[in-house]
């Protein structure tokens, strides 16, 4: 039961934080939205680690783990974020995350690819639904403009979601590798947090990026502040289901957060996000590709 509400708990804390992010990403630029998230999570999840005791156990972590967990923060954390953040900047949250949701199939179809599992009828059946909702919600004009003005690049934002697809099947596949080595989730956030952080602090050296970081507005800074804290608490809670729970149990109900997003987008956001009958059928084709999937 704890793993099964830890994992709403992410769904809905992701959802959230699309909404959010939406927000920031209108009047921010990307790079500053992901350094000050990774800025904000190290401290955070040090913190954390620290008052449950499994910082202790840093020096006892065997090199596999560490290397699980700093794949994992690299790909999941700096990689997937960025392509993740662009694509709603792009296309609206409600465009990216269905598409991104997608990646759970992926991670079935390495499983047959790589490990030789069988394939079964529920799989390509959860496959033809991925695909015609992906086709569904990318399927309109390249550029829109919303009711407050906003101008989105649908066809480009959607190329980074696709992107975002095919890596996170990959990064999850590490952070349950790693999570199952150590059964220590919040040290091993910590580590992928300060990894990322790291790799994209380096990226400062370059004008471009250190011009965006210092010149980002305040209001851009509060979401992106905000939005830090949800996606730092959704990944403790994603790690630590998927440290406590079943991947059959945990992966679904994580991956359920393009439903949360519609709905909570549709409460915040309706006047800047896409809601039209393909977004929509788009995203409960993918739910049901899901529920598919691992039922």
């Amino acid at each position: 039961m704890p793993g099964l509400l830890l994992s709403l708990l992410s769904a809905v804390t992701f959802g959230l934080n699309s909404v959010v992010m939406r927000r920031g990403l209108i009047i921010g630029d990307v790079y500053p939205s992901v350094w000050i998230s990774l800025l904000f999570a190290t401290p955070y999840t040090a913190i954390i680690s620290f008052f449950t005791g499994e910082i202790l156990a840093l020096t006892n972590l065997s090199t596999t783990a560490i290397i699980y967990f700093v794949l994992a923060g690299i790909s999941n954390f700096l990689i997937v974020r960025y392509l993740v953040y662009m694509a709603i900047k792009l296309a609206g949250a409600t465009v990216t995350l269905p598409i991104v949701s997608g990646n759970t199939l992926i991670t079935v179809f390495l499983g047959i690819i790589l490990l030789r599992e069988e394939i079964s009828s529920r799989s390509i059946v959860a496959a033809i639904l991925v695909v015609i909702g992906i086709a569904l919600i990318t399927n309109r004009k390249a550029y829109a403009e919303s009711d407050h003005g906003y101008f989105t690049n649908f066809k480009r934002g959607a190329a980074y979601a696709i992107l975002a697809m095919l890596s996170l099947s990959i990064s999850s596949i590490t952070v349950r590798l790693g999570a199952l080595e150590t059964g220590l989730p919040s040290l091993g956030l910590l580590i992928s947090n300060f990894f990322a952080l790291i790799t994209c602090s380096i990226f400062l050296a370059f004008p471009n990026y250190k011009k965006e970081v210092f010149s980002t507005n305040m209001k851009a800074r509060h979401y992106f502040l905000l939005g830090a804290f949800l996606v730092t608490n959704g990944q403790l809670t994603r790690y630590v289901a998927l440290a406590h729970s079943p991947v059959s149990i945990a992966s679904p109900i994580i991956n359920s957060y393009p439903l949360f997003t519609l709905i909570l987008s549709y409460i915040f956001n309706r006047k800047i996000e896409v809601f039209d009958w393909k977004v929509i059928v788009g995203t409960l084709l993918a739910m049901t590709a899901l529920i598919l999937l691992f039922t």
